[in-house]
């Protein structure tokens, strides 16, 4: 639409009028901030006081009031007018960008969601670039290793175990096969805690299936290692009794056939 210096609207083409939802005889000569208003209205930075003061151009995006109460967010251009030299008003260019504002919110719900699902896993959770360089934690992470997010974003996925040489071979065999199952690992803490994990890592890709990160998981499996020595330190007693009891009946055995 075209606007003079005293804020007038003096010609509007048929996208505005649909935009605004207004006959064009509604719109003409009325006051711009009463048809379609905007957080600069009646500010310094309002784009036709800054075209006042000499300015040519100016872009920005805003959320635009119609007279009806609809709020719609666009992106303004607007365009300096002089007639003799003489500034004379300016012309807007509104860009309804609904469709885009609907998905970028839709992407951070998403966004937020699988965040809340990533920080209600009771294990430690990490994403790593192809380099093997932490790019995102959960709050089972930062517990795990006593350092805060800030600590861990950034540093090498293999510096945060005791082997960090095997830590970095798993991490690339992600991205060579696709997928790490079960991969034991000693994780340490700052104060030196050391914990047994079974880490099971995948890849994920972009919307192109290019593969741009790695998600690992590490389950604490310090009971299940233990448990599992206290079962081959009992089936070691069990046979070292058996041996026991068979070298006890081969003697008592052999002491009966002396005496017959």
């Amino acid at each position: 639409c075209v606007i003079d210096a005293d804020f007038n609207i003096l010609r509007v083409n048929k996208t505005f009028i649909r935009m605004v939802d207004m006959d064009e005889d509604e719109i003409i000569g009325k006051k711009c901030y009463d048809v379609f208003s905007g957080e600069l209205c009646h500010s310094k930075d309002c784009p036709l006081e800054m075209m006042k003061k000499g300015e040519q151009f100016a872009e920005h995006e805003s959320v635009k009031e119609r007279s009806d109460g609809k709020e719609i967010p666009v992106i303004v251009n607007d365009a300096r007018l002089d007639r003799d030299g003489k500034f004379v008003g300016i012309v807007e260019d509104f860009k309804d960008i609904t469709e885009r504002k609907q998905a970028e919110e839709e992407i951070c719900e998403l966004q937020r969601y699988n965040r809340g699902l990533i920080e209600v896993n009771l294990d430690p959770l990490v994403t790593f670039d192809h380099k093997g360089i932490i790019m995102d934690v959960n709050g089972a992470t930062i517990r795990a290793t006593g350092r805060t997010r800030e600590e861990l974003i950034g540093t090498p996925f293999a510096d945060h175990f005791t082997d960090p040489e095997r830590a970095y071979k798993g991490a690339m065999l992600t991205f060579e096969t696709g997928e790490v199952r079960d991969y034991e690992l000693v994780m340490k803490a700052r104060d030196g805690t050391e914990t047994m994990v079974a880490c099971n890592a995948s890849v994920y890709k972009d919307q192109k299936g290019n593969v741009v990160g790695a998600f690992a998981a590490a389950r604490d499996i310090t009971e299940r290692k233990a448990a599992e020595h206290e079962l081959r330190e009992t089936v070691k007693r069990l046979e070292e009794y058996t041996n026991r009891i068979n070298n006890l009946v081969v003697t008592m055995l052999g002491e009966i056939t002396e005496k017959k």
